[in-house]
């Protein structure tokens, strides 16, 4: 769980674990010397402390060892390795404020209770009816968006799982899912040196039988919840490159294979 901060002052040999009233303070006095200013810091820190149910559909793709390792010990991050989540979060708040607008049902909390009765939740990001098709939208910011390359990582299972769950919700409103649809941000803006994209991409997703996304909850769930209840370490990825996830990397390192 995350305790604290890795102070990101330059002199430092090695970057030494802080908690966040102390970065704070420094950042307070308008002289720290690693350079965020204390509003930034200030917004890391409050997002940080946003609830964040577990397991969720998020913690259920990807790396399960990571998610059991950032759910029961304590870890420290560089507040300028949070920077991307709290863009992130700015961004699903302007879209809930905004899709209302346009007739479209924005951030639906959804929940699924697997065979062994354990509770799964997550948040849906947008939905709207387009001629007479169900749409799910998945929104995400990137660094750069290489449209070879999309989409990214586990979105695709991601929105998936939304899907599954949104048509099975247990929290009301249940709706039917027709398109899946990745929406693509990058916060570098426009490709304006090839032109492929304005600095927004859209793209469809194949959707799952929903025999497929139901095992894929109750298999993983199943496997996170035992770590869970009994300590025992869920295997390592086979997606190697999520290992570059920097504040438990030496944990799951120190368990082995």
């Amino acid at each position: 769980m995350l305790r604290g901060v890795l102070c990101e002052d330059p002199s430092l040999d090695t970057r030494e674990p802080v908690d966040w009233e102390e970065c704070l303070g420094c950042a307070a006095s308008w002289q720290n010397p690693c350079s965020l200013p204390y509003p930034v810091l200030k917004a890391v820190h409050e997002d940080c402390l946003r609830p964040h149910a577990f397991p969720s559909v998020t913690s259920l793709t990807g790396c399960l060892r990571r998610s059991w390792l950032m759910h029961t010990r304590d870890y420290y991050d560089y507040p300028s390795g949070r920077l991307a989540l709290l863009v992130g979060s700015q961004m699903h708040a302007a879209l809930e404020l905004a899709a209302e607008e346009a007739g479209a049902i924005p951030e639906i909390k959804v929940r699924w209770t697997t065979q062994d009765g354990i509770q799964i939740n997550g948040t849906a990001d947008l939905y709207v009816r387009v001629n007479g098709s169900g749409v799910l939208q998945d929104w995400k910011t990137a660094k750069a968006i290489w449209l070879s390359k999309l989409p990214y990582g586990t979105h695709a299972v991601q929105v998936n799982l939304y899907a599954f769950m949104l048509e099975h919700n247990e929290l009301e409103p249940r709706h039917p899912v027709d398109v899946l649809r990745m929406v693509y941000l990058s916060k570098s803006g426009p490709d304006t040196k090839n032109g492929e994209h304005n600095g927004v991409v859209q793209i469809n997703v194949d959707k799952w039988d929903a025999g497929v996304a139901e095992q894929f909850l109750n298999t993983n769930a199943r496997t996170l919840g035992r770590a869970l209840d009994d300590g025992t370490p869920p295997p390592k990825t086979s997606e190697r490159w999520l290992c570059s996830y920097r504040p438990v990397v030496q944990q799951c390192e120190a368990i082995g294979n």
